[in-house]
């Protein structure tokens, strides 16, 4: 048991933050796969790839959902719009490269940046990376343009929308247009639209078709004239509420993500990470605002607290979050911890494989959906804030793990160093990290990504293999130095906030074109972990010290 950087921290914590857990309205990751807010692992348009991502409303209600693309390294936006989902609506779009062609933004054609693009019924057969798509309203638009958007196309006439220039981003990272090219996305319900209302009215699919998404854009565009659908300004001018006559988030979501590569033949498919009783409160905001974002969970309306419900060993841990207002200080909590500690992994575990004979590469996706909060000083000072320890700078925000690899005979590897070598060790710098096995330098092998991090599990001397771990499992110690801030009732978690994958490409050497087969496979399999929290037992009796 990790007992100093506990006993240091309750001996900081003042009783009168304890607060009483709001159990009914506590943000759980839902195992179920359902809910209010859904976190995509990983995006890639790198080394062939491109990215499937779609989203399901369950529901016979509306939805207005904040859709954001974040680049890996600082989870800066790269692209963000408002979605707005009829009932029991499907949306899908991919990522892929745009065409080299003239009019792309400084910094290269749009054949080196990621683009959107959102296939409508009409143009789906000449669309090699969608099936079908329905014609759902976005604010700006993505499948088509408007009286005021003008989308850049294809030949084939397809609309994409370019990912934002890397220079946007104005913080220390590197100004690369490589940022672009992979990350994660993140989907938050902003309302429900209830039945028989105006905004339903604009969105609720007639014939195939939804009401008036011309409308929706006009609504969020302020003036008193000018317009062509005599609701302009109708969200965005002075004195008007975008949330009147909306609701607050019911949930009821789920989605799903592919990383496709149409020359390996390779597809690596995954369930959106789902978090439940996010949001008690509406919070319709214009398209390109950075909120409401995973900060912004909530007891619901005046509270200034959130709650979150973790499991753990067979228990249930509720803890209560926001001293410190939405992201707090370096010595006092704040909501986003209720959202990290759903996500925070002491220990993390998953399998590896890179037999020669199979051809066989892996690697591991590694997301920190809310580091940015904690590290970045430029939107979220001061940082670095627990349990992260670096704040953002030119290398990114590298934390400390501890690696153990094992074969499947019970033999182990401690790892002391990546590969390259690393002067701090073993480290993690990126929001959404790639961890390659027993690869050289450069771009990894499986997901393309250029900010990958390689260890070697084969101890060669002279060219020669003296211990080899070609396959096994792996675990990573998150819990070095890592313990969260102290919840209002006295909990302190142990790790880091992080989810994603193992993906696997395996080459069969006697399939391929001569013999007339596929010769590539592709396999995905999620993280697995354990938890760890320590508290006060005669305050919150499920977080046992």
């Amino acid at each position: 048991m990790r007992k100093n950087p506990l006993a240091s921290a309750l001996a900081a914590a003042a009783v009168g933050v304890v607060g009483v857990a709001n159990i009914s309205n506590a943000v759980t990751l839902n195992p179920d796969g359902v809910g209010q807010v859904l976190v995509y692992p990983y995006y890639s348009s790198n080394a062939g790839n491109d990215t499937l991502i779609s989203v399901v409303n369950t529901t016979a209600n509306s939805k207005a959902v904040k859709v954001r693309f974040l680049e890996a390294l600082n989870s800066r936006e790269v692209l963000d719009f408002n979605l707005y989902l009829s009932e029991y609506d499907v949306w899908a779009a991919a990522v892929t490269r745009g065409p080299a062609a003239a009019g792309a933004p400084a910094g290269g054609n749009f054949a080196e940046r990621s683009v959107l693009v959102v296939a409508t019924p009409e143009d789906t057969e000449n669309s090699p990376l969608i099936d079908d798509s329905e014609d759902t309203c976005t604010v700006p638009p993505t499948s088509t343009n408007s009286l005021y958007t003008t989308n850049p196309t294809f030949a084939d006439g397809r609309v994409f929308v370019p990912f934002r220039e890397q220079a946007a981003f104005a913080d220390p990272g590197p100004d690369n247009i490589d940022r672009l090219n992979e990350g994660y996305v993140e989907m938050i319900e902003m309302a429900t639209i209830p039945d028989g209302g105006l905004v339903d009215a604009f969105v609720t699919h007639v014939l195939g078709e939804p009401g008036g998404c011309l409308v929706l854009e006009e609504a969020w565009r302020t003036g008193q004239s000018g317009g062509v659908t005599g609701f302009l300004g109708l969200f965005a001018n002075a004195g008007q509420d975008p949330n009147a006559g909306l609701l607050p988030p019911s949930g009821g979501l789920f989605g799903g993500g592919a990383v496709i590569n149409v020359a390996d033949g390779a597809y690596y498919n995954y369930n959106a990470d789902a978090l439940d009783a996010f949001s008690g409160v509406a919070d319709h905001t214009a398209p390109g605002s950075i909120e409401p974002n995973l900060a912004d969970v909530n007891d619901g309306p005046g509270t200034g607290t959130a709650t979150s419900r973790v499991f753990i060993n067979g228990q249930t841990v509720v803890s209560v979050w926001g001293a410190g207002g939405a992201t707090g200080n370096t010595t006092t909590n704040g909501r986003i911890d209720a959202v990290s500690h759903v996500f925070a992994l002491d220990h993390l575990y998953n399998e590896y494989t890179t037999e020669r004979a199979l051809g066989a590469a892996s690697e591991w996706v590694l997301t920190f959906p809310t580091k940015a909060f904690y590290v970045d000083g430029q939107r979220y000072a001061p940082a670095p804030k627990a349990p992260f320890t670096r704040s953002f700078g030119a290398g990114g925000a590298c934390e400390p793990v501890a690696i153990t690899v094992y074969d499947r005979e019970e033999d182990f590897l401690q790892i002391v160093s990546f590969s390259p070598p690393n002067p701090e060790g073993l480290v993690f710098c990126w929001e959404a990290q790639v961890l390659s096995f027993n690869q050289p330098a450069g771009a990894s092998a499986v997901m393309g990504s250029n900010f990958k991090a390689n260890i070697n599990t084969r101890v060669t001397i002279n060219g020669i293999d003296q211990q080899v771990f070609e396959k096994g499992w792996v675990d990573i110690d998150l819990g070095i130095n890592h313990a969260s801030r102290v919840s209002n009732d006295l909990d302190v978690f142990f790790g880091l906030p992080v989810t994603g994958f193992w993906a696997i490409r395996v080459e069969n050497a006697f399939a391929g074109p001569a013999a007339g087969d596929a010769g590539n496979y592709g396999g995905l399999n999620k993280h697995r972990g354990q938890r760890l929290c320590e508290g006060q037992e005669t305050v919150n009796p499920t977080c046992l010290d």
